[in-house]
């Protein structure tokens, strides 16, 4: 005979920690939207500064003055000047730096559908160990 108290209980605790901890408002997707949250205002304050400087840009051109570097990136070179180029191996670093930073701010190295699986898989077996456990004798 099952011990149907020590079931129902057992089946309440790993339901109640599935929804409050592994739920799709559990504690670890709340603390995943807020790590997105974050990430999405780092993005919004680096824009709003490259927008800046890009103003800043615009405002220069807007009232004609070029840099040197402007003419270079349009191809004007001067009298006696000449063009070398340099095989930028920076852009593979700066990817790799990226690649890098994207992973480490994503914060959880498993997928939380990964972790409901696993925790399914254990309530399982905990309901199993208390269904086929055997009961004690008793004596009538």
């Amino acid at each position: 005979m099952v011990n149907r108290g020590a079931l129902l209980i057992a089946s309440a605790i790993l339901f109640g920690v599935y929804c409050f901890v592994l739920g799709d408002s559990g504690v670890i997707e709340q603390y995943r939207l807020i790590q997105e949250k974050r990430n999405i205002e780092s993005r919004v304050i680096r824009l709003e500064q490259k927008n800046k400087l890009l103003a800043r840009v615009y405002e220069r051109y807007k009232n004609g003055y070029y840099s040197p570097e402007d003419f270079l990136k349009a191809g004007f070179l001067g009298a006696e000047e000449k063009l070398l180029y340099v095989k930028n191996t920076d852009a593979k670093v700066e990817k790799g730096e990226a690649s890098a930073r994207i992973a480490q701010e994503q914060g959880l190295d498993v997928e939380l559908r990964y972790l409901r699986i696993f925790w399914i898989l254990i309530s399982v077996a905990v309901i199993s160990i208390i269904i086929l456990r055997k009961q004690p004798a008793q004596d009538d």
